[in-house]
């Protein structure tokens, strides 16, 4: 089984360096050609290089995987959150780079201190998403234990959670807009982008969807095991906002975010 894992990634990461250079490759024909055909091709370039990018191990994925399997979501709910928190990173990256950029050099030394200013912003806001979730988590604990009525209510706009992941910039999309812009091609630099976010939403999607469907499908165990049921998933909701806020915090600390994104890819 392990062997078929790690054969499994190794062909995703094969793929995802192919689909690379084909966007960076697709990227310079629309530079140079600046024609319809040019911008189409780098438009799909984009879009598969982000469906691939969207199965990569990352802080976002980690975030929403932590919450669809703690807590119940339906498929609608879930792809909706999957395709806000992707769209925002896009957005957000954008507004980070191009907006800079209007005021500042192109390219400085200080850029890697906005992108982590936005980097650490993403990770508080995880973190206090996870809190209020914590809070609310704890209280449903509280009233399945003494056969009470839960609190009512959602105990936070997903919206909110979408937000706070969106908020750390693409590292690639960085890259290309700031390459973009120094050529004096910022729209190539916003295409690609727009492109690559839509494939990752797409992907992202795919993937909160599976896993609320998942979750939906063993709803019956709560039907049949009554109170102790209730109990667990309460429980388990706990456990996950607990968990949200863990890598939260994790993501305050670049250096401890890459040694362990480096060993869930190993």
């Amino acid at each position: 089984m392990a062997s078929s894992l790690d054969a499994l990634f190794a062909w995703i990461s094969v793929q995802q360096a192919e689909l690379f250079r084909g966007f960076v490759d697709a990227i310079g024909i629309a530079v140079f050609s600046a024609n319809l055909a040019g911008t189409l091709e780098l438009i799909l370039a984009g879009l598969l290089y982000g469906v691939f990018h969207a199965i990569g191990p990352g802080p976002g994925k980690a975030v929403l995987a932590t919450y669809l399997v703690s807590h119940p979501a339906s498929a609608r709910s879930a792809i909706g959150l999957g395709l806000a928190a992707a769209l925002a990173q896009g957005v957000f990256t954008a507004i980070l780079i191009l907006g800079r950029s209007a005021t500042l050099p192109w390219f400085d030394s200080r850029i890697g201190h906005t992108v982590t200013l936005a980097e650490t912003a993403s990770a508080l806001a995880v973190a206090a998403v996870g809190a209020m979730l914590a809070v609310h988590a704890a209280r449903r604990l509280h009233c399945a234990l003494h056969g009470s009525e839960p609190p009512p209510g959602r105990p936070v706009n997903l919206l909110w959670l979408a937000v706070g992941i969106g908020l750390r910039p693409d590292l690639v999309g960085v890259v290309v807009l700031l390459s973009a812009h120094g050529l004096g091609v910022t729209w190539v630099g916003l295409v690609a982008v727009t492109a690559m976010a839509v494939g990752t939403a797409l992907g992202v999607a795919v993937f909160c969807g599976t896993l609320a469907v998942t979750r939906t499908g063993l709803a019956w165990i709560t039907r049949i095991a009554g109170r102790w049921a209730r109990i667990g998933g309460a429980g388990l909701s706990v456990l996950g906002a607990f968990g949200i806020l863990f890598i939260g915090l994790i993501l305050l600390d670049s250096d401890l975010t890459a040694r362990t994104t480096a060993a869930l890819t190993r």
